[in-house]
């Protein structure tokens, strides 16, 4: 009976034993899993390009990019009290902002498996200038009024464990102004209403319109004939003023690159194929006595006469022909 019982100590001693050693596995299991919830610590917003690009504390999955959730990124003003939109039309990318370096310029660092710390964002045209009109920057209507924010809330992201992101409320946002000058590429003439239409490369400031000077845009010079400086016909000759000097000069050295070889050429021929003819006969004259030189010359009048005699007769025959 006793010795019953001291097996049946033993056994539950080692149960328990067994029990705590499980206990303490767990335990190391669950410490040394990431339960750390990442966050957004950084974010800045490129006007230029209306390029957002946020830095986490901590590497996020981002393989695929559709794990980021950019309705979740609410741009707020610069109290943070006002919502001006959320970022769910924005482009999501992993690329650094091609036009201001002053942000990164290159690709982000990425992991093994192509996660990152950092993402990008490209709003639309409609949205940018809705934040540069908000921002601190140069063409803002309240520009002293401070820089916009960010809202990020819960499920924007993910870190490598599945870790949901902390909510951060009001983040100040780096701006960078837009210093990248709207271009036009494209020009439409309506005739038949006398409208012309230009399209810029981006949008343009036309309140009020008289900030528009049209003089200054394009100034339009019509000839309707042969420009002499130019070796090609042109019923139009439209010319930028700061352009014409150029085109003038341009001109004129085609011109003279063109003409003089052909002038030299043609005075070279031409005393070639009259001057020494004439040299050689002179010598000759002189070389051949008194009467030769008469004789000479009556030779060669009666062979220029002769000449213009066949002409004469080749050209009537020929008016018969055509007569006839």
């Amino acid at each position: 009976m006793l010795k019953q019982r001291h097996v049946l100590l033993i056994l539950i001693l080692i149960l328990l034993v067994l029990l705590v050693l499980l206990v303490l596995l767990i335990l190391l299991v669950l410490l040394a899993s990431d339960h750390t919830r990442p966050k957004i610590i950084q974010g800045s917003v490129n006007y230029s390009t209306g390029y957002f690009e946020f830095l986490a504390d901590e590497t996020i999955d981002v393989t695929p990019l559709s794990n980021v959730n950019t309705t979740l990124f609410v741009v707020q003003d610069n109290t943070g009290s006002h919502v001006v939109y959320d970022l769910s039309t924005a482009t999501k990318s992993l690329t650094t902002d091609p036009v201001n370096t002053a942000i990164a310029h290159a690709n982000y660092v990425q992991t093994r498996d192509g996660d990152t710390i950092k993402v990008g964002m490209f709003i639309n045209e409609d949205d940018r200038i809705t934040a540069l009109l908000q921002s601190s920057t140069p063409g803002s209507l309240h520009p002293n009024l401070g820089s916009l924010r960010i809202q990020v809330l819960a499920g924007a992201f993910f870190d490598i464990g599945q870790n949901n992101c902390l909510d951060v409320q009001s983040l100040v946002l780096n701006e960078y102004p837009d210093t990248i000058e709207p271009l036009p590429y494209q020009v439409i003439v309506e005739y038949d209403i006398g409208k012309v239409v230009m399209r810029f490369t981006e949008y343009i400031d036309v309140t009020p319109q008289s900030t528009m000077m049209l003089a200054a845009i394009v100034r339009e010079q019509r000839c309707g004939a042969t420009c002499w400086l130019c070796v090609f016909w042109c019923n139009c000759c439209s010319i930028v003023p700061l352009q014409a000097p150029v085109f003038f000069c341009a001109c004129l050295f085609l011109c003279l690159s063109f003409v003089v070889p052909v002038f030299c050429c043609a005075c070279l021929l031409l005393c070639l194929s009259f001057v020494v003819p004439v040299f050689f006969l002179v010598l000759f004259a002189l070389a051949t006595p008194p009467r030769s030189r008469l004789t000479l010359v009556s030779l060669c009048l009666l062979a220029v006469l002769e000449q213009s005699h066949r002409r004469t007769q080749q050209w009537r025959v020929r008016q018969q022909g055509t007569v006839g």
